[in-house]
């Protein structure tokens, strides 16, 4: 018996309402067996043909209906009907399925994630670059732990520490880079590096420095630990000893169990047992610190031989301690309250705990609550806590606070500051100005407005500039950096995609919101997106009313959005003031996995919606998005069509453009430099086109990044640092060619700076992080300029309204923060990671990456001198009050302290070098009088020098009083409240205090900008936040006599410049 299939697939009506006038459509869409291909997995299926299908089984038999009975049963025409043995079987299958269904609809991209790395994870060791003496950080990577790649990268900067942190991940001994989380293999070893360079001459893993630990004792030197009367051991058993088995239970969450096997045999080292532990074992207060006996007197485990004396004593089971620091029992013994042991749900006051979706508990900055462990106290703070908040005692001069894991000592003055309140700034920090673009590592980061502004993102912002005016706008709805765009076939909707972070608020979503009055009209995929969104593009046959995205998962998951599911907006009856939602309103129609490999970006087909093509590593794929009714409810799919992309040649390493001829064809730029042209046919398949390919083939030098079609023109590519026309009309033929200045770097994007381009008039983005403006009969001219790489220093002119940047990409720059335009530029042999302008504001010191230092004008950038310090990179730079010394950090751990007059020249007689350990000198503060330095070390301990007898002072309690010129460095006294404020592994990276002493603004490694009062020693003082980067803040400093604040940070040479308002103002 054979079973008869119906298939019938309808696309939308109210798709068809919203097509152009004189579009012809067809109601239906036929799914060809041959070319369609289903591999879902769905335990309700019982078709073994496909699940796009109506199944007509009538009495238990098969059943041909005819067109008539088809009619009575209310189908419409153009169904097909044939039984499964009739299927032609003659033509390749075309069309297949790559999702997995899920039981759960919409839950499936998460399982991809999970498969992608297994279920058990992967465990890696990784090794500093360049360090032959680091013994390795073993880490499990898994779902759970890491989401995606750049948390991985946020996560080793956190615990290896390196100089500009872990940009670059290398396998070992091969040195190929790894770029995804499905690169890293089981049991392997990898080297992380600031750089893109690894130093393949270290042996890597052999570091003689091993951990302490006890075994087990040799046979030869048993008579040393025998009495002189002891007899040999006759019953001695070589037989394997059986296994330990332990429980181990979280100290906070007593639920949370997990036993373990232990060898007896293994000497095992006991942080590494801790790491596992941590794995396995729910910690409330991560990260896990400690082990200790469950029973009275609960002692702590210090070894893991230890461990097994404990077990053999019969002790079974142990309590995993976090940074809670001792037992619950210990710490509620002291209050006269003890907890219930077996409730995971109540603090140690018996009340309800607060928590912040399993992480560690956010910190209450409008009161005097703190969830950090203070011991001692200052500023009429005592450490001990009751009820979660500081009592109130007498004033005392010491304050211990954790700094990055580990308690740090802090001195409080002698006299206390009437103004160290802990009390909210009465200024607020408003975005004034961003500099420069981004483009270095995004594509098509440039649309244009119909109202002819210019729209690119920085950060977390978008940019909104008029060109006319010389003014910006900022949509400020992102809280992580922005990773893709797109325009509306409108010209004034935009959706734009954002990185994923670590807490919940800040997951991977889209963000649609209107270009002319910047109000939001939907925010979609907060809870289906498990990576950062790469691509989003609108629909252009039904005008925007389809949204596609792609996140950058393992698996890179392509899904479709109906973003208005109800009915069709009609743009022409609508002010742009009206499009404004205040609940989402897109709905997710379809989604399928991609590819494990890059993905670039992707589109729709211009001419028909239900095309949609991606691109990216060795691949280009064209999917087709079917619909259909089943049950009174909607049914899409998304299916590759593998009659399409494919090349004759083999692959390019990445395809990394793409465009659309008038004719229908779709043409993409790849690694190569070869432009390709994919014909389309009959069937609305696309095939590769030899004859125009050929013509088009090694058509740039370097990769074409950039492919546009002009209306009514001719088509230009980009590639390197040229521009090129091409005849669409004359079998591609080249017509012109444009080089760009070298100092702009190559073309990244070609966009036309009025709609059409019929002008001719263009604008040109770069991958040194500029926008040029021309055409390819007129030169070109820069709009905006900036760095193309991190900038990692700045420093404000004293009285003047300037300021200077130093960035890896070898630039120095002085900038006006008026007319935010660049007033002199100075190119550096090597990267520029520090900079200093004297008081007097003459010189500018500039630190570089191999240890040479360079000494400028501050006027016009001319070089004064120059001179190498040592072969380590000089981390900071600090002139003292009266500008006659200069301070200098070096990564080695080397201070020098070098005397120099208003000429830049050096005098050797008073130079010095103060040793520290081996932790590299990350900021550098003078005093007052210029006789001391106070800075801070790579593991933020803060050292104190006394530069007239050139030595390390060792009594930090009696440098409390003094007064210290500039407060850079990241941790004091001065301080408490910042850190008082973070969570778990958060580090506040660089300080600044305004020259009035009433401000200090502070930048942290989650990307945040933090405004206080100065001096901010009360626990949790309060503070103005603001988050435009998504992970570190490099540099920060107040400028223009206090009126605003200059920092940079995030993946890109991200500069913003705010400005202070008064906060009834704001």
């Amino acid at each position: 018996m054979y079973r008869h299939v119906r298939t019938r697939w309808i696309f939308p009506n109210r798709f068809i309402r919203a097509m152009q006038d004189g579009t012809r459509y067809l109601d239906y869409v036929e799914v060809d067996d041959d070319r369609y291909s289903d591999h879902r997995i769905d335990d309700d299926d019982t078709d073994d043909v496909s699940l796009s299908r109506f199944i007509e089984i009538e009495n238990g038999s098969s059943q041909i209906l005819s067109d008539d009975e088809d009619d009575e049963r209310g189908f419409d025409g153009g169904e097909v009907i044939y039984s499964t043995s009739e299927a032609p079987m003659n033509d390749e299958r075309r069309y297949e399925e790559l999702r997995q269904k899920d039981k759960q609809a919409g839950d499936g991209a998460k399982d991809q994630q999970e498969n992608g790395l297994g279920k058990k994870g992967r465990r890696v060791i990784f090794f500093r670059n360049g360090d032959p003496n680091f013994k390795g950080k073993e880490v499990l990577i898994n779902q759970r732990n890491f989401h995606n790649y750049e948390k991985l990268l946020v996560e080793l900067s956190e615990t290896i520490p390196t100089p500009t942190g872990v940009k670059y991940i290398f396998s070992y001994p091969q040195g190929n880079e790894v770029k995804s989380l499905l690169d890293l293999e089981n049991g392997q070893a990898y080297i992380v590096s600031s750089v893109n360079k690894l130093n393949k001459s270290v042996s890597y893993g052999r570091s003689r420095e091993n951990y302490w630990q006890n075994s087990r004792l040799n046979h030869d030197d048993l008579h040393l630990f025998k009495g002189p009367d002891s007899k040999p051991d006759s019953t001695t058993n070589n037989a394997p000893k059986a296994p330990m088995v332990v429980t181990i239970i979280g100290n906070l969450k007593r639920d949370s169990k997990y036993k373990m096997l232990l060898n007896p045999h293994s000497e095992r080292n006991f942080e590494y047992l801790l790491e596992d532990i941590s794995q396995m074992v729910t910690i409330e207060q991560p990260p896990l610190q400690s082990l200790w006996t469950s029973t009275k007197p609960m002692e702590k485990i210090e070894s893991f031989s230890a461990l097994k004396s404990y077990v053999k004593s019969n002790h079974t089971e142990f309590l995993a301690v976090g940074q809670e620091g001792v037992p619950m029992e210990m710490e509620t013994a002291k209050k006269g309250q003890l907890p219930n042991r077996h409730s995971s749900n109540e603090s140690l006051n018996g009340k309800k705990k607060q928590t912040n979706g399993g992480r560690t508990p956010t910190l209450e900055r409008r009161t005097n609550t703190s969830q950090n462990n203070f011991t001692a106290a200052s500023n009429g703070v005592d450490g001990s806590r009751k009820k979660g908040s500081f009592k109130e005692k007498r004033w005392t001069d010491t304050t211990r606070i954790p700094v990055k894991g580990k308690a740090r000592e802090f001195h409080a003055p002698s006299v206390p500051d009437p103004d160290d309140d802990g009390k909210e700034p009465n200024m607020n920090l408003t975005l004034d100005w961003v500099y420069g673009f981004r483009g270095r590592d995004v594509r098509d980061n440039l649309i244009v407005l119909k109202t002819g502004e210019i729209v690119y993102y920085v950060g977390a912002v978008v940019v909104i500039y008029n060109r006319k005016d010389d003014t910006q706008r900022h949509y400020l709805g992102h809280n992580e950096e922005v990773t893709c765009i797109a325009l509306h076939p409108d010209k004034c909707i935009i959706a734009t995609g954002q990185l994923g972070g670590k807490s919940a608020d800040c997951a991977p979503h889209v963000r649609i919101w209107n270009g002319i009055t910047l109000s939001d009209i939907d925010a979609i995929g907060y809870d289906f997106f498990n990576g950062t969104v790469i691509t989003v593009a609108f629909s252009a046959q039904s005008k925007g009313a389809l949204l596609m995205a792609i996140d950058d998962s393992d698996k890179h998951v392509l899904s479709v959005w109906d973003l208005y599911p109800d009915e069709q907006p009609r743009y022409e009856q609508l002010r742009y003031d009206q499009l404004r939602y205040e609940e989402p309103r897109a709905k997710r129609l379809a989604w399928t996995t991609t590819t494990p490999n890059t993905v670039t970006s992707g589109s729709f087909y211009p001419d028909n919606d239900q095309i949609i093509i991606t691109y990216g590593k060795e691949h280009v794929f064209f999917w087709k998005l079917f619909w259909k009714q089943d049950e009174n409810e909607d049914v899409y799919r998304i299916l590759k069509d593998k009659l399409s992309g494919k090349f004759e040649d083999g692959a390019p390493k990445l395809v990394t453009s793409i465009c659309f001829t008038p004719t229908g064809d779709v043409l993409t730029g790849d690694s190569d430099g070869s432009i390709v042209v994919w014909e389309k046919q009959s069937d609305e398949s696309f095939k590769f086109n030899r004859n125009l390919s050929d013509k088009m083939k090694n058509a740039h030098r370097k990769s074409v990044n950039s492919l546009f079609m002009m209306d009514y023109g001719p088509l230009l590519s980009g590639g390197g640092n040229e521009l090129k026309a091409w005849d669409p009309m004359g079998d591609f033929r080249q017509v012109k060619v444009r080089m760009l200045p070298e100092v702009a770097g190559n073309v990244r994007a070609i966009v036309p700076r009025n709609n059409g381009g019929q002008d001719g008039n263009l604008l040109i983005a770069t991958t040194k992080s500029c926008i040029l403006e021309g055409s390819m009969q007129h030169k070109f001219r820069f709009v905006i300029q900036g760095n193309s790489e991190e900038i990692w220093a700045i420093a404000s002119v004293p009285n003047e309204a300037s300021f200077i940047t130093a960035g890896h990409d070898q630039l120095v720059m002085k900038w006006s923060t008026v007319s935010h335009a660049i007033m002199w530029r100075v190119q550096s042999d090597t990267p520029c990671v520090s900079v200093a302008v004297c008081p007097k504001g003459i010189l500018v010191a500039v630190g570089t990456s191999n240890g040479r230092l360079l000494i400028l004008k501050a006027e016009d950038g001319s070089q004064v001198t120059t001179t190498q310090v040592g072969k380590a990179q000089i981390n900071a730079v600090n002139f003292s009050p009266d500008s006659n010394m200069l301070a200098i950090g070096g990564y080695d751990g080397f201070i020098h302290v070098f005397t120099i007059n208003s000429a830049g020249q050096f005098f050797k007689t008073h130079s010095a070098a103060l040793k520290n350990s081996v932790a590299f000198v990350s900021q550098i503060d003078w005093s007052c009088d210029n006789r001391y330095l106070q800075t801070v070390l790579e593991n933020y301990e803060l050292v104190y020098w006394d530069i007239e007898n050139m030595q390390k002072v060792k009594n930090a309690r009696t440098m409390r009083d003094v007064d210290w010129f500039t407060q850079t460095c990241s941790v004091g006294h001065s301080l408490i409240g910042p850190w008082s404020n973070l969570e778990g592994n958060e580090v506040i990276n660089v300080a600044a205090r305004s020259d009035s002493r009433e401000y200090l603004v502070c930048g942290d490694n989650r990307g945040r900008i933090r405004l206080y009062k100065y001096p901010s020693s009360r626990p949790s003082s309060l503070f103005r936040n603001l988050k435009v980067y998504s992970n570190n803040v490099t540099a920060v400093t107040f400028a223009t006599s206090d009126r605003c604040v200059v920092a940079s940070g995030g993946n890109d040479a991200a500069l913003f410049q705010w400005s202070l308002t008064n906060r009834s103002s704001y």
